[in-house]
């Protein structure tokens, strides 16, 4: 007769390997069923999807790239803008200022 306690743990630990054995059959059913080669059906369609997924990419990587420089480029020639305005008004300041001076 052996101790209760070890039968006890005993019975525990084959409820938890019966547990772990169902979910690695699982995990088995699933890998096997995600495996695929280049010559499956499966395999060319998503080697065929993953293509045009990257080309996507590409179109829309340049697409962003192109509309940040116009922004850019945009911003830029404001900027511009905003500079020869503040040249000027600060050289009709200073012409301003100097004839006062002349005229002391």
């Amino acid at each position: 007769m052996t101790d209760p306690a070890i039968n006890f743990l005993y019975s525990k630990l084959l409820v938890q390997l019966e547990e772990y054995k169902n979910k690695l059959k699982c995990a088995e059913d699933e890998l096997t069923g995600a495996n695929f080669t280049l010559d499956s059906a499966v395999g060319r369609k998503l080697v065929s999807k993953c293509r045009i997924l990257q080309i996507e990419n590409k179109e829309l990587g340049k697409e962003f790239t192109e509309g940040r420089f116009r922004q850019l480029q945009i911003a830029l020639k404001m900027e511009r803008k905003h500079r020869v305005e503040l040249e000027e008004s600060l050289q009709g300041e200073l012409l301003s200022r100097t004839q006062i001076l002349t005229i002391w």
